[in-house]
């Protein structure tokens, strides 16, 4: 198989993940589930920005929007090794962002590290108002690539969303480590 274009996720995988360890630094494991659900998820899907994430939470915490954002933009450690193997890609192959997030958020962070080169195609979740792993994100990312699922790669760290995007056909990879994701490249011919 020719494959043309690998898709990324970003957290968890391009960087590290920002959520799980922010809410777990306040909240109970029963908490932190409703809170996402009430929050996170809305956020990630558009129904509400980023600066209302952010404001929701604050006042949870009894602190100002600012400083809760000031504190997931701490939590943010980008692979600088995977950076470099993505460069090292984009010459043979067309490279995509697949991300669940709220946009103005994950935007700051690919404008403040200078990805936009990086990708070739963007696709945050609240920016389309679907999220992994539902089809339809997938098949966005398939309509702007302009490919058939079997042309492409998927990299994501979450079990499930490496399902969903196995589901309509596309070639996903779970990702737990740079040299892992390294060897599965050879074994499958784009490294």
């Amino acid at each position: 198989m020719q494959y043309k274009a690998i898709i990324f996720d970003f957290f968890g995988v391009i960087s590290s993940e920002v959520a799980p360890f922010w809410f777990g630094k306040y909240f109970s494991k029963d908490q932190i589930a409703e809170l996402k659900e009430k929050y996170v998820y809305p956020a990630d899907i558009g129904e509400i920005t980023g600066e209302e994430l952010f404001s929701n939470l604050a006042k949870i915490v009894s602190k100002n929007r600012e400083a809760v954002e000031k504190e997931w933009l701490e939590l943010v450690h980008i692979n600088q090794d995977l950076i470099e193997i993505i460069r090292s890609l984009k010459s043979k192959y067309t490279i995509a962002l697949c991300s669940n997030a709220p946009s103005q958020f994950l935007r700051a962070i690919i404008e403040s590290n200078s990805f936009s080169s990086l990708f070739d195609i963007i696709v945050i979740s609240s920016e389309i108002k679907a999220t992994k792993p539902s089809s339809i994100i997938f098949e966005y990312v398939l309509n702007k690539l302009k490919l058939a699922s079997s042309e492409v790669i998927f990299i994501d760290d979450n079990p499930n969303y490496v399902s969903g995007a196995n589901l309509i056909g596309i070639n996903a990879l779970l990702y737990t480590a740079n040299t892992d994701l390294t060897e599965a490249f050879k074994k499958i011919g784009i490294l």
